[in-house]
C-alpha cells in the first residue's frame, strides 16, 4: 500500500503511532509512505527508512536507505539523520555571528544613543522606530547567546556523561578481570 504525506493534517501523537497501528492492523501489507515529520520515522527498523536526495553533482534524485535504525532516536536527532536539516532557526541563524562577536552584556552604542536622545527630549516617528527595532535587535542577540550558552553546556555534560560512561565500563571491565598469578 503507497500513501503519500502520511503525516499531513496529523497531530503529532497520531504521527507517532500511524505506522505502529497499521503494521499490527495489517500485518501482511508492506507500506511505503512519504512524511515530512520525524515522528513518523522514530522506531523505523534498520532499512525501513529511505530518504530522496538530490546528488549535487549529477543534478538526479538519489533513494538512499538508511542502514540504522531509529529506535530511541530524538526528533533531533531524526531531522540531522534522516532529513538533514540542521537545529537552529531563522533567527538564531540571523543573529548567531553578531551574538558571538558581541561581548555578553554589551549594549548596541547606535541604541544607547539613541536612548539618551529619548531622555532629553522625546524622539520622532523614525527616530522611535529605529529604537524599537534597535531594543529587538538587542533582545535578539541576548536570546541568541543564551541558546549558544546552554548548547555549549548541553555538549560539555553530554561529554562528560560519555567520559563517566567510558569510565564506568572500564571499571566494571576490570572488577570482572581477575589479577595475573
Amino acid at each position: 500500500m503507497i500513501i503519500d504525506e502520511i503525516d499531513a493534517h496529523l497531530h503529532p501523537n497520531w504521527q507517532q503511532m500511524v505506522m505502529g497501528l497499521l503494521t499490527h492492523t495489517f500485518p501482511n501489507v508492506q507500506f511505503i509512505v512519504s512524511a515530512h515529520s520525524p515522528l513518523i520515522v522514530a522506531g523505523c527498523d534498520f532499512g525501513e527508512v529511505s530518504v530522496l536526495t538530490r546528488d549535487p553533482t549529477t543534478d538526479r534524485f538519489v533513494l538512499e536507505t538508511k542502514r540504522e535504525d531509529f529506535l530511541g532516536t530524538t526528533a533531533t536527532e531524526l531531522y540531522k539523520d534522516a532529513f538533514y536539516i540542521v537545529e537552529a532557526d531563522r533567527l538564531f541563524l540571523e543573529y548567531a555571528d553578531e551574538a558571538t562577536r558581541r561581548q555578553p552584556g554589551a549594549v548596541d552604542p547606535e541604541r544607547l544613543r539613541l536612548e539618551l536622545l529619548l531622555e532629553k527630549a522625546p524622539l520622532g516617528p523614525t527616530q522611535q522606530e529605529r529604537l524599537a527595532e534597535l531594543r529587538r535587535r538587542d533582545r535578539l542577540i541576548s536570546r541568541t547567546q543564551a541558546a549558544q550558552e546552554k548548547r555549549k553546556n548541553q555538549l560539555e555534560l553530554e561529554a562528560r556523561i560519555s567520559r563517566l560512561e567510558l569510565e564506568n565500563r572500564m571499571l566494571k571491565a576490570a572488577q570482572r578481570t581477575p589479577p595475573p598469578s
